[in-house]
């Protein structure tokens, strides 16, 4: 199985998208909204055409995507019709597989690519991640806040040795 991790937040709501659209920024810069993800993608419009183009990419080399962190689910973004299920890779109960109230985006993607045995690559800002330096050539890496790019896009598609 092939995973792209990809950073939500930052690819979905990245700063050139928000830029290109006022009236979704003026909404998304509204704090109360920010702390409740469910309300968010409710509320804020995610970039859909950029969240195609990432699962289009990825699906092209044969990877299924699946978001980093907890804020934004593999459920939410089903929910919110952002991805469909069989663009994501499935969901893991991680319990017993991290430490106990272990938060951390980059141990929860590495202990879920451990748990499907997964080949993996990481994309968004969470890419910039120290950490994942040991991991050569792991990190699709693009500009902070840059979104799903052309060049993050490229990327991707260089991936199809794998």
């Amino acid at each position: 199985m092939n995973i792209l991790y990809f950073d939500p937040r930052s690819l979905l709501y990245s700063s050139n998208y928000l830029n290109q659209n006022d009236d979704v920024r003026r909404i998304y810069e509204l704090q109360p909204f920010l702390s409740n993800t469910d309300l968010l993608m409710k509320n804020v419009t995610p970039d859909r055409k950029g969240a195609q183009r990432l699962a289009d990419a990825a699906n092209s080399v044969g990877f299924l995507l699946y978001p980093t962190g907890e804020r934004f689910t593999r459920e939410l973004l089903i929910k919110h019709t952002v991805f469909t299920e069989n663009q994501l890779a499935a969901f893991v109960d991680l319990t017993y597989k991290v430490r106990l109230d272990d938060r951390d985006p980059v141990r929860l993607m590495l202990a879920h690519a451990n748990a499907l045995n997964a080949t993996w690559f990481i994309c968004g800002d969470v890419a910039t991640d120290d950490r994942l330096k040991a991991f050569t050539g792991k990190a699709l890496l693009s500009a902070i806040n840059e979104g799903v790019s052309d060049s993050l896009i490229s990327q991707i598609n260089k991936l199809s040795h794998i």
